[in-house]
């Protein structure tokens, strides 16, 4: 009963952001936000991802277009180009996307290591494994190599 409450009141949250995102875009522009849903469903795909242990491509894809909104600005700003503009646009187009890129490896490694893999692939040893000889009981074999196979 209590995860339907629970359920209830996210799902009833997050219908009351976007309806207020809808309104609030639509007094100042007027203008309807069709893919305002669009934004959601991407919100909602990251955070999935991430949840299973995945960079999502969002974030790479946030990386990409920092590098483009950078070039545009420099091409903007090709006339009068000055180390203080340059370094502005650079830590917010390429620095800020950069950071939420590294942050999502850094999500995932850690999400291989709770798991029980390192990052660099190689399998850290089950619970039960018996350190003098390095087997582990019948029971934990076979429940090791039926996630072996899942995966």
């Amino acid at each position: 009963m209590l995860f339907l409450l629970q359920d209830g009141i996210t799902n009833g949250a997050i219908y009351a952001l976007l309806g207020l995102a809808l309104v609030l875009v639509f007094a100042v522009t007027r203008v309807i936000l069709i893919p305002q849903g669009e934004f959601v469903t991407y919100g909602a795909l990251s955070y999935a991802m991430l949840a299973t242990g995945q960079v999502p491509g969002t974030a790479r894809l946030a990386m990409a277009m920092g590098v483009v909104a950078f070039a545009l600005d420099l091409f903007a700003a090709r006339k009068s180009l000055r180390l203080r503009f340059v370094a502005r646009a650079a830590a917010i187009n390429i620095l800020f996307p950069a950071v939420i890129l590294a942050l999502t490896y850094s999500l995932e490694n850690l999400k291989l290591i709770a798991d029980g893999a390192h990052p660099n692939g190689h399998h850290t040893p089950a619970v039960g494994v018996d350190p003098g000889t390095g087997h582990q009981p019948a029971l934990l074999q076979s429940v090791d190599q039926s996630s072996d196979t899942r995966s």
